[in-house]
């Protein structure tokens, strides 16, 4: 009984921990994508994030010097299972930008629909750089080419793609040339069109 009580201690100290990691993730996302919400809670959320990593560790720690094994179990379980959930969500579907470009979307359509240019159309839709406590950051901005070669390599685009994105203004040009370094753009197709590129150089 003694062992189940711990065990169950224990997993809430972790759940608790993991929780307020969550939930500054979830402000983060709302502050992203609801600007006028932003009130810096995530930024404040964000600075509890290394003392609680530090915190579940020495909880590791600590139930294995007292040969508890099955908590440090639980815990590595946990701790696994979160880390793969955030992989998996924010990694591979973005979840943050995918949230923000379906709110607004409705404007962008509205943008496209009033350009008189001919076809094909391109338009950029720039968001705020964002980063954290001025250490990096990283720029995001909405594409929309109707012909969809932004999402071809460089090197096999038309010539006409090529040329008319020749001369791009300067802030587009790190849109149309070749990344730096393959780890430095990402880019997620979101339908009809639209593209989400994110660069961290």
């Amino acid at each position: 009984m003694t062992t189940t009580r711990s065990l169950i201690r224990t997993l809430a100290i972790a759940a608790l921990l993991i929780g307020v990691i969550v939930l500054g993730d979830l402000i983060a996302t709302i502050e992203t994508v609801y600007p006028r919400f932003d009130y810096r809670v995530s930024l404040f959320l964000g600075l509890l994030f290394f003392p609680i990593v530090i915190f579940y560790l020495i909880l590791i720690l600590l139930r294995l010097v007292q040969l508890r094994l099955i908590e440090v179990l639980a815990l590595v379980l946990l701790a696994s299972l979160f880390v793969v959930s955030v992989v998996v969500i924010d990694g591979l579907w973005n979840y943050q930008a995918v949230w923000k470009f379906r709110v607004n979307k409705p404007e962008y359509l509205s943008i496209l629909a009033a350009d008189s240019s001919p076809s094909p159309k391109f338009h950029i839709f720039y968001w705020e750089d964002r980063g954290f406590l001025a250490i990096g950051g990283k720029s995001e901005t909405i594409v929309y080419d109707e012909t969809d070669e932004i999402a071809r390599e460089p090197n096999s685009r038309s010539p006409e793609w090529i040329a008319r994105r020749s001369n791009p203004p300067p802030g587009e040009k790190w849109l149309v040339d070749p990344p730096r370094t393959p780890t430095c753009r990402s880019m997620k197709s979101l339908g009809e069109h639209f593209y989400y590129i994110e660069s961290y150089c």
